[in-house]
């Protein structure tokens, strides 16, 4: 079996997983059916597994090539989206702007770390990082929540520690939503805050310590390469703060079109990271001013703003038309990308062997 068809089966599962939590769990909210959180921590566990096998195989095989490294990414690129609504369901988080922080852990993050491989060279994984052990973890808290239910993770159970009037004002714990009790005016979260502090502050710092990296090795090697390093960081950065602006404002992303401005987001994403690692498998220069999909995205929020301001139809239009703009130019471009790279090495994408001797490598 070629290494890509192990990839692409693992892809599979993580859809199936998906599709199935938007028909039982439309609305990801604490209504999640306990079969289904055991499906999605075995989805996530079989992804994982045949994400490891898959260079494995290629090895064993002796079919390792560019073009596998590129499907792989694209594959992994496809699945952190995937993963994000599928665990938003088991943590019965609703169409809101928690969706975000697991968009933040796992799209910031993913870009940050191709980023990094593209300057460096190298996939250089912290100690404790997503691919394994973030994966891994997700899977366990699938399980759990099969058994105590999605409203586990939603009820502010925990005490906090310390008393927050004199840190945190009434609109700090209004938007942290952290509750109060009427009898001993203790503060609550609940487990689901617990685990977004935690991860946030692991993600931030893997990002920070990322970007230093890439910093201080260019500036010991080619201080020119460093303008290009901030601008490539310009796509992901345009691209998270659109959306999150665009869902905090707007009153139909994430509740009347939920499945739309997903796929929407899910595609740019995939674009910006599949072009730079394009570029590092073709030893390029990449081209942060030409991700138009991620600038674009900064229309979203100006649509809301002008539909509350004129009572207009401007942001449902907008959304809908980038939506079909982002799947068809990032699906074409997975497309163009693998059959190229597939005639020029003369292999087949699915299916293990030569399939011609290539004139491009005579």
């Amino acid at each position: 079996i070629a290494p890509n068809a192990i990839t692409l089966l693992g892809l599979i599962s993580s859809f199936l997983s998906t599709i199935l939590t938007f028909i039982y769990n439309p609305l990801l909210d604490t209504s999640c059916p306990r079969w289904l959180c055991i499906f999605t921590g075995f989805s996530i566990l079989f992804y994982q597994t045949l994400d490891n096998m898959d260079g494995k195989q290629a090895r064993r095989t002796n079919s390792s090539s560019p073009l596998g490294l590129l499907f792989d990414h694209g594959c992994d690129a496809i699945n952190t989206g995937l993963l994000s609504v599928s665990m938003s369901s088991v943590f019965g988080t609703g169409w809101n702007i928690k969706l975000f922080l697991s968009f933040y852990i796992g799209f910031v993050t993913f870009y940050i770390q191709t980023w990094e491989e593209y300057y460096t060279g190298a996939m250089i994984l912290p100690i404790l990082n997503g691919p394994s052990d973030g994966l891994f973890l997700i899977s366990i808290f699938s399980f759990f929540t099969s058994f105590v239910g999605s409203q586990y993770w939603q009820n502010p159970s925990i005490e906090l520690p310390l008393q927050l009037n004199d840190i945190c004002n009434d609109k700090c714990r209004e938007f942290l939503n952290i509750t109060t009790n009427s009898y001993n005016n203790n503060y609550y979260i609940s487990p689901f805050q617990l685990i977004v502090v935690v991860g946030v502050f692991w993600a931030t710092v893997i990002i920070v310590s990322q970007v230093s990296a890439v910093f201080r090795m260019i500036k010991k090697s080619n201080r020119k390469d460093l303008v290009n390093a901030i601008l490539d960081l310009l796509p992901i950065t345009s691209f998270f703060l659109s959306i999150f602006i665009w869902c905090n404002i707007s009153s139909i992303a994430l509740t009347n079109y939920p499945f739309i401005a997903t796929a929407y987001i899910c595609a740019v994403f995939t674009e910006i990271v599949v072009h730079v690692m394009l570029m590092h498998v073709t030893k390029d220069k990449t081209k942060p001013l030409h991700r138009y999909l991620a600038y674009l995205t900064i229309l979203l929020p100006i649509g809301s703003i002008i539909d509350k301001s004129y009572n207009l139809q401007f942001e449902l239009v907008l959304i809908v038309s980038l939506s079909i703009i982002a799947v068809f130019v990032t699906s074409l471009l997975i497309y163009k990308i693998c059959k190229e790279v597939s005639e020029a090495l003369g292999i087949y994408i699915l299916v293990l062997g030569k399939r011609y001797q290539s004139s491009k490598l005579k």
